[in-house]
C-alpha cells in the first residue's frame, strides 16, 4: 500500500531513467494477482529481471528477434497477407476479424508451425486472444484488491467458498496454462511423429540441450506470439483507419508501389528499399496511435534522484507514450497523420525510439513486426482501395479516429469500404493462393 507511480511524460526523461540508468529500472513491479496468482511473472514479459529473464530474452532474440531469422519465414508472411487481402475483398464489412485471424496464421505458424482452421473460428487463436484479454483485465491498477493487499492471498481457497478474486484467478490461470501448454503439446507431438514444420519451437527443441533451457522454451514461443499478434492487429487497424481519413496518404503510398511494381507483379520483402514513402507511413502509423499508451511498467531496484525529485526503491515507473507522441516538441501538428515528418533532410523523431519500450525491456520482437506490418501494407495497398462510407444524403462518413483505452488499444469499431484498385494485381494474387497446396488446419490436433 502506499507505493508511488511516477509517470514519465518526456522522452528525454524517459531515456534518461529506463535506459541510461537501467541498472535500477529494469525491473516489474510485483502484481500479486496477474504475476503470483496467475502464474505471468513466469512469461518474459512480466519476469523479474534477473538470470531467468536474461536467459529469455537470449532465446526469443536467437530463434526470432534478428532480421536473419525473420527472413526465413517470409514466404508464409506473405502468403497469408494475401490470404487477407482476397478474403476483405470479398467480405469488406469483415475487416478487423480477418485481420486477426490472418495475423494469428502467421505468428503461430512461425511460433508452432500451426497452420490455423480457414473455414471456421480457429481454437487456438481463439485461446491465444482469450490469454491476452486475461491479462490485460489481470494487470488493470486498481482491479484487484489482493494487489492491494497482498496477505489476502494466503486466505484458503476453498472452492464453495471462494473470494471473487480467487474465483477469478482460477479462470484466469488455467486459460495462461492451456496457452502456453497446448500449442507446446502440439509441437511435441508433431516432432514426435515426424510431421513437423520449420518454426521457432521446432527449432529450440531441436538445438537446446540443457535442462534449464529447455524448460523455458514454451514461455519463449509465448512471447514471441503472445506478445505480437495483437499488438500488430492493433497497428495495422490503425493504419486502414487512418487511409480512410486520409485519403490523399493512401494515393501517394499507391502511387511510390506503382512505379516500383508496375502492373505485372505483387510486392515483396526485395521492394522494401525502394518504398520510402511506405516506409514513413509505417512509422507515423507507430506514432500516430502507440500501441500501448502506456507502455508496460518498470520498477525501481534502488533510491535515485531525477532532477531534484526523489525516486524511492520499489516505485512503479511508466513512459507516457501517447504523451510523447502527441510532443509538440518532437513533431509538428502532433494530431495529424503526416508522414512527410520523416523523409526530407531534417526528420523527426523516429517513434521506433520509444514504441517498442526502454532499456533493457525493450521489445524482442520488433523485427517480426516490421516485417509483418510492413508486407500487410504493401499487399493491401497494390491491390486494393479503402474508401469512406456514405450517409443517406451521400455525404462522405469520416472516422473520428478514436481509439479504445487499455493496456493494448485498439481503433473503435469504423466502417470503410473496400474495394479492388487493379484487376490485374487481384488476379495475380487469385493465382498465387490458387497455386498453393491446400493444408488443412491443425485445430483438430490440439489437446483441448
Amino acid at each position: 500500500m502506499g507505493k508511488p507511480i511516477i509517470i514519465l511524460n518526456s522522452l528525454e526523461a524517459s531515456i534518461d531513467l529506463l535506459e541510461k540508468r537501467s541498472n535500477k529500472y529494469s525491473n516489474r513491479p510485483e502484481l500479486t494477482f496477474a504475476g503470483e496468482m496467475i502464474g505471468w511473472k513466469r512469461h518474459m514479459i512480466m519476469s523479474p529481471y534477473g538470470n531467468r529473464f536474461r536467459l529469455l530474452r537470449k532465446m526469443v532474440l536467437q530463434c526470432g528477434g534478428t532480421k536473419s531469422a525473420v527472413q526465413r519465414f517470409q514466404d508464409a508472411q506473405r502468403d497469408e497477407s494475401l490470404r487477407f487481402v482476397l478474403a476483405i475483398a470479398e467480405d469488406p464489412e469483415q475487416l478487423l476479424r480477418h485481420l486477426r485471424r490472418s495475423i494469428g496464421a502467421i505468428y503461430l505458424l512461425m511460433s508452432h508451425g500451426y497452420h490455423v482452421e480457414r473455414d471456421r473460428p480457429d481454437p487456438l487463436v481463439g485461446l491465444v486472444e482469450k490469454a491476452a484479454q486475461d491479462f490485460y483485465v489481470s494487470t488493470r491498477p486498481g482491479t484487484w484488491i489482493v494487489d492491494v493487499l497482498p496477505f489476502l492471498r494466503h486466505i484458503p481457497d476453498l472452492q464453495a467458498f471462494r473470494l471473487p478474486f480467487q474465483a477469478a484467478a482460477a479462470k484466469f490461470k488455467e486459460t495462461f496454462d492451456r496457452q502456453l501448454d497446448v500449442p507446446h503439446q502440439f509441437v511435441v507431438e508433431q516432432m514426435r511423429t515426424g510431421k513437423a514444420i520449420p518454426s521457432f519451437s521446432a527449432y529450440l527443441l531441436e538445438t537446446v540441450e540443457k535442462d534449464e533451457e529447455r524448460q523455458l522454451i514454451k514461455y519463449v514461443s509465448s512471447t514471441l506470439y503472445g506478445g505480437g499478434l495483437d499488438t500488430v492487429v492493433s497497428s495495422l487497424g490503425a493504419f486502414y483507419l487512418a487511409m480512410v481519413m486520409y485519403p490523399e496518404v493512401q494515393r501517394k503510398v499507391q502511387e511510390e508501389l506503382d512505379r516500383v511494381i508496375g502492373n505485372s507483379r505483387l510486392p515483396d520483402f526485395s521492394d522494401r528499399d525502394n518504398l520510402p514513402y511506405l516506409a514513413a507511413v509505417q512509422k507515423e502509423v507507430m506514432r500516430w496511435h502507440p500501441v500501448g499508451p502506456m507502455g508496460i511498467p518498470h520498477m525501481s531496484t534502488a533510491e535515485d534522484e531525477y532532477h531534484g525529485y526523489y525516486i524511492p526503491k520499489g516505485a512503479t515507473v511508466l513512459s507516457n507514450l501517447w504523451k510523447i507522441s502527441r510532443d509538440p516538441s518532437l513533431y509538428r501538428d502532433p494530431n495529424v497523420f503526416i508522414p512527410e515528418r520523416y523523409l526530407g533532410l531534417n526528420p523527426e523523431q523516429d517513434p521506433s525510439s520509444f514504441v517498442f519500450g526502454f532499456g533493457r525491456r525493450i521489445c524482442p520482437g520488433q523485427e517480426l513486426a516490421h516485417a509483418t506490418i510492413y508486407i500487410c501494407i504493401a499487399m493491401s495497398m497494390a491491390v486494393l482501395d479503402f474508401t469512406r462510407c456514405k450517409d443517406e444524403n451521400g455525404t462522405d462518413i469520416v472516422p473520428n479516429g478514436e481509439f479504445l483505452s487499455g493496456t493494448v488499444s485498439h481503433p473503435k469499431p469504423f466502417k470503410c469500404g473496400i474495394g479492388i484498385r487493379s484487376d490485374d494485381r487481384y488476379r495475380i494474387a487469385h493465382d498465387s493462393i490458387d497455386s498453393l497446396i491446400r493444408i488443412d488446419g491443425d485445430g483438430d490436433k490440439l489437446n483441448l
